[in-house]
């Protein structure tokens, strides 16, 4: 075991740096952002309806970024444009006042960065032989990363309690532009026309090639409990502060509780490729569907700040073994010349059209209960649960891929 992990190639360090920017810009902004908007006058029926546009962009972004990413451009150069896109819009985001310009400036910043944290995987995955073996370990640089911003921001609000959380808007558009001139480092990673040229091969079109993916029933299984296991999860993202909040958590303490359900991840992302092997992709797929589906029902069902502070970590072990470990069978269930829209469509389908319903249906619930959070992570627990037993029903067939 040994001499083979000695002949896996090293994985480009640029990877690494930029998996840990991308994710400090999301660490330092989306854990606070209902806060944010909170603080300048908005109800949560409204701020859901900002989650619900920019999520709805998700429904036409990852096919344009995938066939770019597939067909067009390198994937290097669109994580340039991607970056250079956020932080113009970010930066607008941070002048906003009104209602409309927080949905459009928020909504399009989303729009451009939000896809970066999905094709990164497919970026790492074109430079990894073994990427069960590998990607853990790059992987866990995201978690660090999105754990990194929370420590000055829990200064900042212990040292002074009443500052104003719109700064981390500020630090979110600070660490955006370093992961924009982290990107001009990446290797270069060629689209799959390119790869034809000189492969002797035919190669299936473009939509060709997705027919056939979407013809997998063992991938359209993935799509539709992800589509339910990450609508869930968004209100762990979106809900949860102003959830504690409202139980008498003071602001400071949001981000730590962040980071402390992300470190789970660095420790156990470079065991990733044991997990795998020992348990198969589905077994992973059930445990981290179980740990959210306890995780919800315990911000359901109970008021106690302690027992929810460690739920967290139930959250870390969700994004091990589902989040990631679906990114990594998409690309197992694609071929090569169609590996970045495989991720892509479990972001159209995921972080697209899962949290566009769940959003929607929490800010009907926050109406109907006069801003009542408990009702939203109920709705979110029955997601998580149908979402896992999606998976334990097609269990035999999921499990059959890695002999394949």
């Amino acid at each position: 075991m040994a001499q083979q992990s000695s002949n896996i190639p090293n994985v480009p360090k640029a990877l690494y740096v930029l998996m840990a920017m991308q994710f400090a810009v999301g660490g330092a902004l989306i854990p606070f952002m209902s806060l944010v908007l909170k603080e300048k006058g908005l109800t949560l029926e409204q701020i859901s309806w900002i989650f619900v546009a920019a999520s709805a962009t998700n429904l036409i972004f990852p096919f344009f970024w995938g066939l770019l990413a597939d067909r067009i451009l390198p994937l290097n150069r669109l994580f340039v444009i991607l970056n250079v896109a956020a932080c113009a819009f970010l930066l607008v985001f941070s002048t906003a006042n009104t209602y409309f310009a927080f949905v459009v400036t928020y909504t399009l910043f989303y729009a451009f960065f939000h896809p970066t944290l999905s094709l990164i995987n497919a970026l790492c995955f074109h430079h990894m032989s073994q990427p069960d073996d590998q990607f853990g370990k790059v992987r866990a640089w995201g978690s660090f990363g999105w754990i990194v911003p929370s420590i000055p921001i829990w200064y900042a609000l212990h040292r002074y309690p009443e500052w104003d959380l719109s700064k981390t808007v500020t630090l979110a558009l600070g660490l955006c532009v370093v992961a924009t001139v982290s990107s001009l480092f990446l290797p270069h990673t060629p689209s799959s026309r390119h790869h034809s040229r000189e492969n002797s091969k035919k190669q299936l079109s473009y939509w060709q090639s997705a027919t056939k993916l979407l013809q997998n029933h063992d991938y359209l299984v993935l799509l539709v409990s992800t589509f339910l296991m990450v609508g869930s999860f968004s209100t762990v993202i979106y809900y949860s502060p102003p959830h504690l909040v409202n139980l008498g958590l003071s602001r400071e303490w949001i981000g730590p509780l962040q980071a402390f359900g992300v470190i789970p991840e660095i420790f156990l992302f470079p065991f990733l490729k044991t997990f795998i092997r020992k348990w198969n992709y589905a077994p992973c797929l059930i445990v981290g569907g179980l740990c959210l589906t306890v995780r919800q029902g315990l911000f359901a069902y109970s008021d106690h700040l302690f027992i929810l502070a460690g739920s967290y970590l139930l959250v870390g072990l969700m994004v091990i073994f589902y989040l990631i470990i679906s990114s990594i069978l998409a690309n197992r269930l694609a071929t090569d010349e169609i590996r970045a829209t495989a991720q892509s469509l479990l972001i159209l389908f995921g972080p697209g059209c899962g949290p566009i319903f769940s959003n929607w249906m929490a800010g009907r619930l926050a109406e109907a209960v006069q801003e009542a959070t408990a009702p939203i992570f109920q709705f979110a627990a029955v997601q998580a649960l149908l979402a896992t037993a999606i998976i334990v029903f097609r269990i035999k067939g999921l499990n059959a891929i890695r002999s394949t």
